[in-house]
C-alpha cells in the first residue's frame, strides 16, 4: 500500500466521512428496462409475448438472462432456449429476480477499479439470495422477495466503492468504511431504483430480526441463510465450496432465535441443509461473465 503524507491521510479520512452524508453520495442507475420489467409484472396480467419481445431488444441483458437460466438449477431436465420460457418458467417475480441478477452482474459488479474485490461481494451475496430461497420454501417468508434481499443485502457495499473511484486509498480503509455504512447506502440505493419498501426496510436494518418494533421474517432468513453460507466457508470476503457438519452445532442465539422464528425444526434444517448441498455444489456457477 503506498504510504501517505498526514496531511494527504487526514485529506482521505475526511472525504470518507463525508460520503455517509446523503447529498455526496450518487445512487447507480437503475437500467431503465430492469425499471420497465418490475413495473409490467408488478402485478395483474400481462402479455408473456410483448415482454419477451421487449426484453430482448437489449441483446446483452438477453444474453446473461439465459445463460443463467439455462444452468441446472433453473432449468431442470428441460433447457430453456427463449425470453419467453424464462418468463413462463419462474413467473413474474422469478422473472424479476433473474433480471436483477443479470443487472447486477453487467453493470454493478463488473465496473470500475474494485472489480476483484467486489467478486467475491457479488457471489456471495447470490449465494445468500438463493439460500433465501430455499430456506423460504419451508416457512411463511415469500420466495422471491426472500431472494432479492438476500442478493441485494450486501448493494451498499458495492454502490458505496464505486465512489471510491478516484482515490488512492486503500480498499482494508474502505472496507472498514463500508462495514458501518453499507446498509445506509443500500437504503438509498434500493429507493432510487423504487424497489418495495418492505425489501428497503430489510436492507436498512440489516442484522436486526425485529424491525419498526415488529418481527421480520425476512431478516430471520438472511441471518439463516448467511449461517449456512458460513458452514460451507463462503464469506463476504473470500468464496470457497467446503461441504461442512450440517448446522447441529454452535449456532449463536441469534441464529437460534432466527430459526425459532420461522419455525424450522431439526429435521427440516437437515433438509434445508441438504437442499443448499445440492445448488451450491452442483447447480449454481459463480463465475462473473
Amino acid at each position: 500500500m503506498m504510504k501517505q503524507a498526514p496531511t494527504s491521510t487526514r485529506k482521505k479520512d475526511t472525504r470518507i466521512s463525508g460520503l455517509l452524508r446523503r447529498a455526496t453520495f450518487a445512487p447507480p442507475k437503475l437500467n431503465a428496462l430492469v425499471d420497465e420489467v418490475f413495473y409490467t409484472t408488478q402485478g395483474g396480467s400481462f402479455n408473456v409475448r410483448i415482454l419477451s419481445e421487449r426484453v430482448k431488444e437489449d441483446i446483452a441483458l438477453t444474453g446473461r438472462i439465459l445463460k443463467i437460466c439455462r444452468l441446472p438449477y433453473y432449468s431442470g431436465n428441460t433447457r430453456i432456449r427463449s425470453m419467453s420460457q424464462v418468463i413462463q418458467r419462474l413467473g413474474p417475480f422469478g422473472f424479476q429476480a433473474v433480471i436483477m441478477e443479470s443487472f447486477l452482474d453487467m453493470e454493478l459488479y463488473t465496473e470500475g477499479p474494485w472489480q476483484k474485490e467486489l467478486q467475491p461481494i457479488r457471489n456471495y451475496s447470490l449465494i445468500v439470495g438463493h439460500l433465501c430461497r430455499i430456506i423460504s420454501r419451508y416457512s411463511t417468508a415469500d420466495q422471491h422477495t426472500a431472494f432479492l434481499c438476500g442478493l441485494l443485502h450486501r448493494i451498499g457495499f458495492a454502490a458505496g466503492l464505486r465512489q471510491f473511484d478516484d482515490m488512492e486509498q486503500g480498499f482494508e480503509e474502505i472496507w472498514h468504511t463500508m462495514e458501518v455504512s453499507h446498509t445506509l447506502f443500500g437504503k438509498m440505493v434500493l429507493a432510487e431504483w423504487g424497489l418495495d419498501e418492505e425489501i428497503q426496510d430489510v436492507i436498512a436494518n440489516y442484522g436486526q430480526i425485529v424491525i419498526g418494533g415488529k418481527v421480520n421474517l425476512l431478516s430471520a432468513t438472511i441471518l439463516v441463510a448467511e449461517e449456512i453460507a458460513r458452514r460451507f466457508q463462503f464469506s463476504v470476503r473470500q468464496s470457497k465450496f467446503a461441504r461442512r457438519n450440517g448446522l447441529s452445532a454452535k449456532l449463536n442465539d441469534d441464529v437460534k432465535h432466527a430459526i425459532k422464528l420461522l419455525e424450522l425444526d431439526d429435521e427440516t434444517l437437515k433438509i434445508i441443509y441438504m437442499e443448499s448441498y445440492e445448488v451450491l455444489g452442483k447447480g449454481l456457477k459463480l463465475a462473473v461473465p
